[in-house]
């Protein structure tokens, strides 16, 4: 699953853009504990559904990684 941002007046936003809107608006640390909530959510799932154990990556900003 990829994260996008679908723009009500502009569609979908390129990722690039949309990455750096974030990250200079401070909103990258706020959806970057959303993406990890949200993927260990599916990982749960998996796990429950799965006979092998789920690989999951996840692309983490550098501001986030340092908790800016």
């Amino acid at each position: 699953m990829l994260l996008r941002w679908n723009h009500t007046v502009y569609g979908l936003v390129d990722t690039k853009e949309f990455i750096a809107l974030t990250e200079v608006s401070g909103a990258i640390t706020i959806i970057g504990e959303w993406v990890f909530s949200e993927a260990l959510k599916a990982i749960t799932i998996l796990r429950s559904k799965c006979s092998s154990e789920p690989q999951v990556s996840i692309n983490a900003s550098s501001l986030k990684l340092r908790g800016s």
